[in-house]
């Protein structure tokens, strides 16, 4: 038993030319725990993302896999991509970033190949899009039973951000509206919202922007604006960025072009006293900003891409910078970004500050609190878990000290519970309790052990 890392398909069939086709669809990237099942096939239980506690198949070139399938990924290679840090966040970004949606085998079946023929692409688009036959009427009721169901469906991830939530739900789909719309480009440029987000580390910025565009299937990429500042260490710049977003498109420009353009700790292009080099790399980075603000083309590899369409979302934490947390246009100015970028952003958000009760309420109610997805993983190994009203104010308190948001929430959890692990996925342990401890030294944690457990193999998998 080990943790591995993969991408997440389902598996599907489409009959073109009364010819039966086998093909993937791209669903996420995952993390979970290996094993093999009792028919003796290789499985993934996934304990990431909304996707956690899905049992899929590793793909084989027995072609036997049932309809949820993993393809792993070296995890010490994307490590290595990112720059040595193991952040699973910042890993589902980087291969994100290198996906596409359709996937085929692979001629020796050891592995899967973007899905190119454009032919059976199209009939798949078709097939699941069924809803475009819709009346006006239907439609319309569609959308909005659609708006209330995603408002829903964020909630219960994002907590205490209910009103920030409704504001980037309508900004977006006041963009799809007007951008699939007959209205002249002018008009279009009028209407479109580019947004700023202020908010502190952890808050669910970025959370909340990948459940949308994920409910719209909206093409999203994520740009840090402190690696775009690192010239001579970084080859990201705003083109690489496009580029990035047209391969996350499966290489169609028209929807790469109607894409979403993230670029996150904006805060680090405040002109403060810095060395010559950052502060010209800083001028440069906001001139190419503005060039995309002002929606003009940008040029890769003989490609022309549009940006008229195209949503920009900056995000950063200038909370760190001023004690103003509902912070206005001028506001921005006065702290150092530049007037020409900062009136472009038609819509300014400021996210809630996560009090001490915000941070209980997430830990106990967020479908991606770490409470929660461990409580998933061991009731699929028919194991009690429990946890007391003290461990989980402890873990809030030290939390806070981390000043990382509900992100840190998942960073205390793993570290009180981690060394338990190997004893439950042993087979000897029947429930497992978190503690608040005594003493500075004792374990987070009280094991219930199963004596008469025979061990069979590492992980005791669930009864059926």
């Amino acid at each position: 038993m080990e943790g591995k890392l993969g991408l997440y398909f389902k598996k599907n069939f489409i009959t073109i030319d009364n010819e039966k086709i086998e093909y993937f669809e791209f669903k996420d990237v995952v993390y979970g725990i290996n094993f093999i099942n009792s028919h003796h096939n290789e499985m993934l239980h996934i304990v990431t993302g909304e996707y956690s506690g899905t049992y899929a198949s590793i793909l084989n070139s027995d072609e036997n896999e049932y309809d949820d399938v993993v393809l792993i990924k070296d995890i010490d290679s994307v490590v290595e991509s990112i720059g040595n840090k193991v952040d699973f966040e910042k890993m589902r970004e980087e291969l994100i970033s290198k996906i596409g949606n359709y996937y085929v085998r692979n001629k020796k079946s050891s592995g899967l190949e973007m899905l190119l023929n454009n032919k059976i692409v199209n009939e798949i688009k078709k097939t699941n899009n069924l809803d475009s036959e819709l009346s006006e009427e239907e439609k319309s009721n569609d959308e909005k039973n659609n708006i209330s169901s995603m408002y829903s469906s964020i909630k219960k991830t994002i907590v205490s951000q209910d009103e920030q939530i409704k504001e980037l739900i309508a900004s977006f789909f006041q963009n799809q509206k007007v951008i699939n719309s007959n209205l002249d480009l002018g008009v279009i440029k009028k209407l479109k919202e580019n947004i700023l987000i202020n908010g502190s580390s952890g808050t669910g910025k970025k959370e909340i922007l990948k459940k949308i565009c994920k409910f719209y299937n909206i093409p999203i990429v994520i740009g840090n604006a402190t690696l775009l500042l690192e010239k001579g260490l970084s080859e990201k710049n705003i083109v690489s960025l496009l580029e990035e977003l047209y391969h996350a498109s499966d290489e169609n420009l028209i929807l790469a072009q109607k894409g979403i353009l993230v670029i996150e700790e904006l805060d680090k292009l405040i002109d403060k006293p810095t060395f010559t080099h950052i502060r010209s790399s800083k001028e440069e980075l906001q001139k190419d900003l503005l060039k995309l603000l002002n929606n003009q083309p940008f040029y890769f590899n003989d490609i022309k891409f549009d940006t008229t369409k195209i949503t920009v979302v900056g995000l950063g934490n200038f909370n760190t910078i001023s004690k103003t947390e509902n912070l206005t246009i001028k506001d921005f100015i006065d702290l150092g970004l530049s007037r020409e970028l900062v009136v472009k952003f038609s819509k300014i958000i400021s996210m809630n500050k996560l009090e001490k009760e915000d941070m209980i309420k997430i830990l106990l109610t967020s479908d991606l609190s770490p409470l929660n997805t461990y409580k998933q993983l061991f009731e699929s190994m028919d194991i009690n878990f429990e946890y007391t009203d003290e461990f989980v104010e402890w873990v809030v308190e030290e939390t806070m000290k981390l000043k990382s948001g509900a992100i840190g929430l998942k960073t205390i959890v793993d570290e009180c519970i981690s060394s338990a692990m190997f004893e439950i996925f042993s087979g000897e342990c029947t429930g497992i309790s978190l503690i608040k401890p005594e003493n500075k030294n004792d374990k987070f944690y009280l094991l219930e052990k199963d004596k008469e457990v025979e061990k069979k193999g590492f992980l005791k998998l669930k009864k059926k």
